[in-house]
């Protein structure tokens, strides 16, 4: 659940420092679009991973893998938002 974030962050690390013919300033959009991927697979995953180990029966572990994927899918966007933001205040050091 912590790895989209730090993927995020390392992106935005990266691309905060990257300058070039090119690039004009920080490359905002491949941070943006690594955390929304990385943040979306993560929750899906987490969520699945969860609902399996917690159902009893198939269509119950159905159920609750869709509703655990939907809310970790928010929780890991938001760590993916927090990740950006401390990768692009550590380009500034």
């Amino acid at each position: 659940m912590l790895l989209p974030s730090a993927v995020t962050q390392i992106a935005a690390l990266i691309s905060g420092r990257a300058t070039g013919p090119l690039i004009d300033g920080p490359a905002e959009g491949v941070c943006v679009a690594v955390g929304v991927v990385s943040g979306v697979i993560g929750g899906i995953i987490c969520g699945v991973m969860i609902a399996v180990n917690s159902g009893l029966t198939l269509p119950g572990k159905i159920v609750l893998s869709i509703l655990l994927s939907g809310m970790m899918i928010v929780v890991c966007l938001a760590l993916c938002c927090f990740g950006c933001a401390v990768g692009y205040g550590g380009s500034k050091l």
